[in-house]
């Protein structure tokens, strides 16, 4: 059998369906289970550690960088961080923006993981989003809803929030709102008073478009010379919409002013404002989510060596995102570097159990390697979770076919033919099947198909024609 060739035409066929494999959802139990570590309840507290309110935090990156709502924090004197059986009590204060409530803070000892960002301009409406925070102190409970709206919710401002489905209570303040595909892209603030599960959350760009995120996301310390320029302008709040903190009450997002903040820190110093850099400022570099999109192209336009070095560059940002693995596998696998594809394919599928294609690929480099029952129990698998997949019906027969299963190859291929009859592989697999079997088992004539793969180009079937139907 002539395994190499065939296993190109499956690189080539998973090429087709690239963008669809790009674009895969989780469910709620697999964002939970790789995003759980990306959430934190946060404790405001008085001067002696006394905890005032408790709010929850989302980690950026894996620096420490968290962010939280401006009112879970506002008053207090320290901020302690917790995450199960962890409690951080050093924490840093960086600043925030009371108008659009956003706080940052930052831990030195980080243990979390975070959840790789997305754009929260590209979303829509009705499309399904998570939230994960810890409402009443139940820590990290999740909910599953839709996105209701984009809408500016005051006059005073023409700043949106994105309304959601998505049950949140007390507590789940500055807690995450994610995307089935696994993006971050909102922080949840609060609901109306007035009206029942009407939540909304604050579009993660904001949060990333703030002074203090871009001066401190490349984890710099801070200067002197921005120490200085600290300023503690307090602000005014008002009550329209009610607070999912467990004791305070927000306000109406109001025209915006310059970021600064009322909160002190555990030495009783004020901390303020950190001015960060624009981004002229900062070296141009390729962001995780654009690393991918380049990859996709290169891949579209069969460079598989520029999609292989776009991949790697992906997951030296984001090694925890095993997405570009299976992405960089795809490249591998065209190129025939069969060993390095099937590490990339075993890294991704210990991480996701709901991704046919990649149990799909595994199958056919262990079908090229000859490890026939790793092949068919992947096949197996693939074709449990997309029944539409008749190329592993295919593959699959050819390795039942290779154990000396020759009832369940004919099974297949019988399903195949029904799907498309103008392979002469599958004619020729179920006439060796039959021959196995009985010529004429299940009334069908294994030298009926020999002859017509012969006739559609399968030269081997000539020798098994010459042997048993003359």
């Amino acid at each position: 059998m002539r395994k190499l060739p065939q296993l190109l035409l499956v690189v080539f066929f998973i090429f087709s369906y690239v963008n669809l494999s790009f674009a895969q959802n989780y469910g709620a139990k697999t964002i939970f289970k790789k995003y759980n570590d990306a959430v934190v309840v946060v404790y405001a507290c008085d001067i002696y550690g006394k905890p005032l309110s408790q709010g929850s935090g989302v980690v950026l990156n894996s620096q420490g960088l968290i962010v939280t709502n401006y009112h879970v924090c506002k008053g207090s004197s320290l901020i302690k961080i917790k995450h199960e059986d962890l409690l951080i009590e050093d924490v840093r204060i960086l600043g925030g923006n009371e108008d659009d409530d956003i706080m940052f803070l930052k831990v030195a000892q980080n243990n979390f993981g975070f959840i790789p960002a997305g754009n929260s301009d590209n979303l829509e409406i009705g499309q399904k989003v998570y939230a994960l925070g810890s409402p009443l102190g139940f820590e990290n409970s999740i909910t599953e809803g839709i996105v209701n709206g984009i809408r500016k919710i005051s006059e005073e401002t023409n700043d949106t929030y994105i309304q959601l489905s998505a049950s949140i209570t007390h507590g789940s303040s500055g807690g995450a709102l994610i995307t089935a595909g696994g993006k971050l892209i909102g922080i949840t603030c609060g609901g109306m008073k007035e009206g029942q599960n009407i939540n909304f959350a604050i579009p993660i760009n904001k949060v990333f478009a703030s002074d203090i995120y871009i001066a401190n996301k490349y984890d710099e310390p801070l200067t002197e010379k921005t120490e200085k320029k600290k300023t503690k302008k307090k602000k005014k709040t008002t009550e329209s919409i009610t607070s999912t903190d467990t004791e305070k009450k927000t306000k109406k997002p109001r025209k915006k002013k310059k970021e600064t903040t009322d909160i002190t820190s555990g030495s009783n110093e004020s901390i303020a404002k950190v001015p960060g850099k624009t981004s002229k400022d900062r070296p141009e570099e390729s962001s995780y989510t654009q690393l991918m999109e380049k990859g996709k192209d290169a891949v579209k336009s069969k460079d598989y060596k520029s999609g292989l070095d776009y991949f790697t560059k992906a997951i030296q940002l984001e090694p925890g995102n095993s997405l570009a693995y299976y992405a960089r596998a795809v490249c591998y696998l065209a190129l025939t570097r069969i060993d390095e594809a099937l590490q990339d394919l075993n890294y991704f599928l210990k991480d996701r159990q709901d991704f046919a294609e990649a149990y799909f690929m595994r199958a056919a480099i262990y079908q090229y390697q000859e490890k026939y029952s790793s092949a068919i129990n992947d096949y197996l698998s693939s074709l449990q979770i997309d029944k539409s997949n008749m190329y592993a019906v295919y593959g699959l027969g050819e390795c039942y076919y290779e154990t000396d299963e020759f009832e369940h190859s004919l099974l297949c291929f019988n399903t195949f033919i029904a799907f498309d009859k103008s392979k002469s592989g599958a004619y020729f697999y179920r006439g060796l099947s039959l021959l196995h079997l009985g010529n004429d088992y299940e009334n069908l004539d294994a030298c009926d198909d020999l002859s017509k793969a012969y006739s559609m180009g399968m030269s081997e079937a000539a020798e098994y024609i010459n042997q048993y139907c003359k």
